[in-house]
């Protein structure tokens, strides 16, 4: 949650950050005033007390700039994510058709060696076929070539 109310400085120099309220659990965090050193730069900082900046005045403007500069920053890095996001889905999706055309050579692939397999299946049936009818027809011929000298 933004402060909208304007520029609210501290110090006598702006400083450009970003406020949020926050639950204080703890009475006793950070260091006490009393520790805190104050030196010739911290008093020179401190010359004016906290007030909210002027409109039109240079703090103002500041301000100004630097909350635009800081939304320009969150738009980019919103549009980075987004893009980001995009070429992420774009490569998921690569690879998705890479992994699909992948599945389908194999599955070509397969069925080509199963047909070779089965063609081979067939071959050797039909070598082991003609094998059996020439081994039938080998002895049909012995068998009548046994036959014929006892008919002379």
């Amino acid at each position: 949650m933004l402060w909208t109310a304007g520029s609210f400085l501290l110090t006598i120099f702006p400083q450009f950050v970003t406020v949020e309220p926050m639950d204080q659990l703890d009475d006793e965090e950070g260091l006490p005033e009393k520790l805190a050193i104050r030196n010739w730069q911290f008093h020179k900082e401190w010359e004016q007390p906290p007030r909210f900046a002027q409109v039109g005045s240079f703090e103002y403007e500041y301000d100004i700039e630097m909350e635009k500069q800081q939304q320009d920053q969150v738009d980019c890095i919103k549009a980075a994510c987004e893009k980001l996001e995009m070429e992420m889905e774009a490569a998921a999706m690569l690879m998705r058709q890479d992994l699909m055309r992948h599945q389908e050579q194999l599955r070509r692939m397969e069925e080509l060696h199963n047909q070779e397999v089965q063609k081979r299946k067939q071959l050797k049936l039909r070598q082991e076929e003609r094998r059996h009818s020439d081994e039938d027809m080998r002895r049909q011929q012995e068998g009548l070539k046994g036959r014929e000298p006892s008919l002379m």
